[in-house]
């Protein structure tokens, strides 16, 4: 898998809602790709950004040049 998130406004979100601005989660033998840059994130319930590669699987993440407020919420 290849994913680009960028120039994005991930905000204001509720544990109804997902709480996490951004949640992925990869498993078995899995290979992924992942550039996380230039967003905003505020006022989410949970983290701003979570990811989690369990078992095999491989993963490549860039994460850069991002704004993360809390607001009235969050971590």
């Amino acid at each position: 898998m290849n994913l680009t998130i960028s120039n994005s406004n991930i905000h204001d979100n509720t544990v109804a809602s997902g709480s996490d601005g951004i949640q992925m989660e990869f498993r078995g033998n899995s290979q992924s790709f992942i550039s996380i840059d230039t967003n905003q994130f505020s006022n989410n319930k949970s983290q701003a950004i979570q990811l989690s590669s369990l078992e095999s699987a491989v993963m490549d993440a860039t994460i850069q040049s991002n704004t993360v407020t809390r607001g009235t919420q969050g971590n």
